[in-house]
């Protein structure tokens, strides 16, 4: 007959020998504290919650691969662009003769772009980061293959680039403009602020899938509480700590434009 656990306080303990407790997995030493009592975690939990950690350490490295091989991953298609252009007869490459310039710049803003991202992912290389965005530095020993980048991770760093460019640049504004300007004036017209009474409090607006901040930021300014809901993209939390850059958008044609 199996025996029932022993129980002192709001503890519970079994005896080691009871066939029970071996049928449970051997009931490890690690404990939590929850509502006040001591709750036993079984072998099975702390193996499958060491499990998720180390998946999520992976992926969290897999993030900072993406962004520290950024400026290599863009070159190498800035440079078929340019052995596309050269295979082309020289009549049509006098058509857009400042292609080459265009190139160049395109470098220059890929630098600018590596820069700060070598800057943003120093702030997370230290003890003082947020245990859950730790990162290990330029060249030491962490999970995963910190050479080679997935291909849908290089498409979100670039995503992520081009929202810091929207939401944190002059360039942007216009943008920002169209985006945000029409939920703001709707909020204003359904639940405005009252600024002739000091004392009342301010009424208070979430901001779910808030991205990098910028709408949270504007609500906040017009005299609102505003509380923007947590980001789970690990890939923007990165960069919501910085928001100026320089960029230029790789997925361009060949205009002839020479501002475009």
């Amino acid at each position: 007959m199996k025996s029932a656990p022993q129980t002192h306080g709001d503890e519970h303990y079994y005896d080691a020998d009871d066939p029970a407790y071996q049928d449970h997995g051997h009931m490890c030493h690690t404990s939590q504290e929850e509502h006040g009592h001591t709750c036993h975690i079984s072998r099975e939990e702390q193996e499958e919650e060491e499990r998720l950690l180390r998946e999520e350490q992976e992926a969290l490295q897999r993030i900072v691969t993406a962004y520290r091989n950024y400026e290599t991953d863009a070159l190498e298609e800035v440079f078929r662009w340019e052995k596309n252009f050269s295979r082309l007869p020289p009549k049509y490459r006098k058509l857009v003769p400042e292609q080459p310039s265009k190139f160049a710049a395109v470098k220059v803003c890929m630098r600018a772009n590596a820069n700060f991202i070598s800057g943003m992912l120093s702030n997370f290389e230290n003890s003082r980061a947020p245990s859950h965005l730790k990162v290990v530095p330029a060249g030491g020993e962490g999970p995963g293959d910190q050479n080679v980048t997935r291909p849908g991770d290089v498409e979100k760093v670039r995503y992520v680039l081009k929202n810091i460019l929207r939401d944190w640049s002059e360039e942007g504004a216009f943008e920002r403009e169209q985006c945000y300007n029409p939920l703001i004036e709707e909020l204003e017209r359904l639940l405005p602020v009252d600024v002739t009474s000091p004392s009342t409090c301010s009424p208070t607006v979430m901001v779910p899938g808030a991205g990098l901040g910028r709408l949270c930021v504007e609500i906040a300014s017009r005299g609102y509480s505003a509380q923007r809901c947590a980001e789970f993209s690990a890939i923007e939390l990165f960069s919501d700590h910085k928001h100026k850059q320089y960029s230029i958008q790789l997925h361009y044609a060949n205009f002839v434009s020479g501002d475009t």
